[in-house]
């Protein structure tokens, strides 16, 4: 089920890039609208990489999410394989959703810091400026020892 989701968000993300990059593409045709249209194309194409590198980021919570969850059926139930239990049930259906949500916000702030990214990159700015000024890149700064 979650391949097929995954797949599904990834081919809604193939159509919403080709129809902005189409757009892009009908921009460059216009002298007025001409200089935003590389902006676009690069905010775009950095989306990808950027909610892919957010996803890995979150996936060390959801897989704390899921040993929890299998923790908790372990020691509530040892051996079964099925059960009726409501704890454990309920456990596994708030654990399925907080791993959704923890993801799908990986991949919305992956989306709006690859957007800004890109941008600034078509803009002009270097690469290793525009990455320091990520949130990811800001968090890592923060966690790197200051030598004085």
């Amino acid at each position: 089920m979650q391949v097929v989701l995954y797949m599904s968000a990834l081919a809604l993300w193939i159509l919403v890039a080709c129809i902005i990059w189409c757009a892009a593409g009908l921009m460059f045709l216009v002298p007025r609208t001409r200089s935003s249209a590389w902006p676009i194309s690069l905010a775009m194409a950095s989306t990808f990489p950027f909610v892919f590198a957010y996803q890995i980021v979150a996936s060390p919570a959801v897989i704390l999410l899921l040993l929890f969850a299998a923790a908790l059926s372990w020691l509530i139930e040892p051996g079964a394989s099925t059960t009726q239990n409501p704890v454990i049930i309920g456990v596994a259906i708030l654990v399925a959703l907080a791993s959704v949500i923890v993801v799908l916000v990986a991949s919305v702030v992956g989306f709006f810091d690859g957007w800004r990214a890109g941008w600034r990159l078509a803009r002009g700015r270097s690469i290793k400026e525009t990455l320091s000024d990520t949130i990811a890149g800001k968090c890592f700064d923060r966690l790197r020892p200051r030598h004085t």
